[in-house]
């Protein structure tokens, strides 16, 4: 790991300082001991980074692409201090299940995450791997879906994970959980996991065993929920999105 930082890195700076300001491993800061994310995973654990790629474009003609996903540059401080963490036993994995018609391999491209994951592999031996989470692409034209893509998914494969009652729709009237809408539009499967009691959620099991995940999203504006932050960038853990219910 890096003894010193460069000059002008601010990126990393900011985030060793946001660790420390959070006050862990106070005792040992300023020495090379410090090692913050080991007050919330022990040596031989599993972090999970899951940052926000939603998508491989920007909407906006002519916008740009670092306002859609989160920066490698602020993965790269948090895998080295889960690396060290976690230590030789340990595993650091970086996983996500971006938007249903998201070009993962376009946007792994624009990101440049494989040749920072390649970098731990050539220069330390390590192995960070990268997953994408989804069950499916779907690839749109003009707003248009035509053509679906079974994908491999999570090689820890998936969990339904349903909260009943302690769901949030639990308070709708069956009449509109009928107009629940899921990724793709797909009424049946949305409505059968949001009705008769259940609120079932497909979750990656690679996220539920891990000993810590880190929630790294991007702030940024949203049509539906004002702004993404923490809680909207959870959408991400869900492998098929046709669990998700939207009204």
């Amino acid at each position: 790991l890096p003894a010193d930082l460069a000059p002008g890195n601010r990126i990393y700076a900011g985030v060793r300082e946001l660790l420390r300001a959070l006050g862990y491993d106070a005792a040992r800061f300023g020495t090379p001991a410090w090692s913050p994310l080991g007050d919330l995973v022990r040596p031989g654990g599993t972090v999970v980074l899951k940052p926000n790629f939603v998508r491989h474009f920007s909407e906006k003609p002519g916008g740009n692409f670092d306002t859609v996903v989160t920066h490698p540059a602020v993965l790269r401080p948090l895998i080295d201090y889960a690396l060290k963490a976690v230590g030789p036993g340990g595993r650091v994995i970086v996983a996500d299940a971006p938007q249903y018609d998201c070009d993962v391999a376009v946007m792994l491209e624009r990101t440049r995450l494989p040749q920072l994951l390649a970098w731990y592999r050539e220069a330390l031996g390590v192995e960070v791997p990268w997953r994408d989470l989804r069950v499916e692409y779907g690839r749109h034209e003009h707003g248009v879906q035509f053509e679906k893509t079974r994908l491999a998914g999570d090689p820890e494969g998936y969990e339904p994970v349903d909260l009943g009652a302690a769901s949030e729709f639990t308070a709708m009237p069956p009449r509109d959980l009928r107009l629940l809408r899921g990724a793709d539009y797909d009424e049946e499967v949305t409505i059968r996991h949001h009705s008769a009691g259940r609120n079932e959620y497909l979750v990656a099991r690679t996220v539920l065993g891990a000993d810590l995940v880190i929630n790294v999203p991007k702030v940024k504006t949203h049509k539906k929920s004002g702004v993404t932050l923490s809680m909207k960038n959870l959408i991400g853990i869900n492998g098929d999105k046709n669990w998700l219910p939207h009204y």
